[in-house]
C-alpha cells in the first residue's frame, strides 16, 4: 500500500452506489439518516476488527487525577505526560499501566501497593532499595508512590499522584472510525466493505417486508460481504478490508493515522 498518499470517499459517494443497489434513490424506503448511521456502524465494526483508526489527543492533567476517556476511544495504546505544547514538547514521561489501580484523587486502592507486610502472596517492601553493587551501602530508596502509572475503569483514566508533576497528558488510542453524530469519512481501501455492509443491512430489512422480491438480492450481498466467513474462509469484502489494514507496515499505519486525523479535522471546519 502506498503510504505517501491516502484518498477518502465521502458519504455521498457511498450513498450514490448503495441507493442504486437497493432501489431507494428518493429515500422512499429508508431515510438518509438511516444510511449515514449504517455507514458509521460499518466503520465502527471495521475499527473494532482491524484497529485501523489510531488517534492522538492531549489534555490538561485533571486536579483529581481522573480523566474521562476521549469520545470514541475503545483501546488506549499509550499515555505520556509532558510539559510544553503539542508542537514544542519540553519534557515527557511515559505512564505505565497498573492492574487494579483505583483512585478519586487522594490515596488509592490496588492489589499490590508495595506495602503488604501481612500478605503471603504480595511483596511486603514499601521501597525499592538501590545499593552500591557488591555492598549493602544504600544509595537511595524510592517509594512506589513516585512511579508514573495509570489504570482505566468505567471509562475513566486514573493516574498516580506523582503524575501531577506534569501539566499535560497525551493519549494514544484506537477510535471507532467515526464519532456518533459526525459525518463519516471513509478510507478508500474500506469503501467496498462499507458499501456491501450498508447494502446488506438495508436489503435484510426490506426482505422482512417482502421476502419474495428482495431475498435473492439480499443473498448476493450477504455472500459478497461474508462478514462471518460463512461462505468460505478468507473470502468476501469484509475480509479483504481487514487484510488491507492488517498487512500495513507500522509506518503505513502511522501515516494513515496522520492523514485520517487531518481529514477529520478538516471535515469539522
Amino acid at each position: 500500500m502506498d503510504s505517501s498518499k491516502y484518498n477518502f470517499v465521502t458519504v455521498n459517494e457511498i450513498l450514490s452506489d448503495v441507493l442504486a443497489q437497493v432501489d431507494d434513490s428518493r429515500y422512499e424506503v429508508m431515510s438518509k439518516g438511516f444510511y449515514i448511521s449504517q455507514i458509521q456502524q460499518a466503520l465502527e465494526g471495521l475499527a473494532f476488527d482491524t484497529f485501523f483508526d489510531i488517534k492522538r489527543e492531549s489534555f490538561d492533567m485533571p486536579e483529581n487525577l481522573v480523566l474521562e476517556m476521549p469520545v470514541g476511544a475503545f483501546n488506549v495504546k499509550e499515555i505520556y505526560l509532558f510539559r510544553g505544547t503539542d508542537c514544542v514538547i519540553e519534557q515527557s514521561q511515559k505512564v505505565w499501566w497498573k492492574v487494579d489501580y483505583f483512585t478519586k484523587g487522594a490515596g488509592y486502592f490496588a492489589a499490590n501497593k508495595g506495602n503488604n507486610p501481612n500478605d503471603p502472596f504480595m511483596p511486603g517492601e514499601t521501597f525499592k532499595r538501590n545499593t552500591i553493587p557488591g555492598t549493602n551501602v544504600l544509595i537511595r530508596q524510592e517509594s512506589v508512590n513516585n512511579h508514573y502509572f495509570y489504570n482505566i475503569q468505567n471509562g475513566m483514566i486514573m493516574f498516580s499522584s506523582v503524575c501531577r508533576n506534569f501539566p499535560r497528558v497525551h493519549v494514544v488510542y484506537n477510535g471507532t472510525g467515526c464519532e456518533i453524530g459526525d459525518i463519516p469519512i471513509i478510507p478508500l481501501f474500506l469503501r467496498e466493505a462499507v458499501k456491501d455492509y450498508v447494502t446488506e443491512v438495508t436489503l435484510r430489512i426490506m426482505m422482512a417486508k417482502d421476502m419474495k422480491r428482495w431475498s435473492g438480492l439480499w443473498q448476493i450481498y450477504e455472500t459478497k460481504l461474508n462478514r462471518d466467513q460463512q461462505h468460505g474462509i478468507a473470502q468476501g469484502s469484509w475480509y479483504r478490508a481487514e487484510m488491507r489494514v492488517k498487512t500495513m507496515s507500522s509506518v503505513e499505519r502511522s501515516d494513515l493515522a496522520e492523514y485520517y486525523g487531518r481529514s477529520s479535522w478538516q471535515r469539522g471546519m
